[in-house]
């Protein structure tokens, strides 16, 4: 296709699936609604239980094959002060769009809370040359 390789037409799909003509990305699955690649700040907030993780969000990008266009990248950009917050890649099911129900690769972030209180910390989600930030207030009873 035009004397690219396939590595680069993938990164030309990856990036035309970002204006959204192509394929999809989401934060799929998390308590907290709303958190995607480009959310830039903004609060999300909610009510968490002392001692128990929860999931803040899954990040995924697919093509209009349903194949994973990159893992997304999730930097912990503020810390929080009466949790801890992790990050982990693995598989996730698509649960929006024609691509519903199939696994591909993704990124997780998950808090725990370990004291009472109001907890805040942000994160950046980057995907090629797209990245956003956002930040997460909870609750911890």
């Amino acid at each position: 296709m035009f004397g690219l390789s396939f590595k680069q037409v993938i990164g030309l799909a990856f990036v035309v699936s970002l204006v959204g003509s192509l394929g999809g990305c989401a934060s799929n699955g998390g308590v907290l609604d709303g958190d995607s690649l480009g959310a830039t700040g903004g609060v999300s907030s909610k009510v968490v239980n002392r001692g128990r993780s929860v999931e803040i969000g899954r990040f995924l990008h697919w093509d209009k094959n349903c194949w994973a266009a990159t893992i997304p990248n999730v930097k912990i950009v503020k810390r929080p002060k009466l949790g801890s917050v992790s990050v982990s890649r693995g598989n996730h099911m698509i649960t929006t769009s024609e691509c519903k129900g199939i696994p591909i690769k993704g990124t997780k972030l998950t808090y725990r809370g370990r004291r009472k209180g109001v907890d805040e910390f942000s994160y950046q989600v980057t995907s090629g040359p797209r990245a956003g930030v956002h930040t997460v207030r909870l609750t911890v009873q």
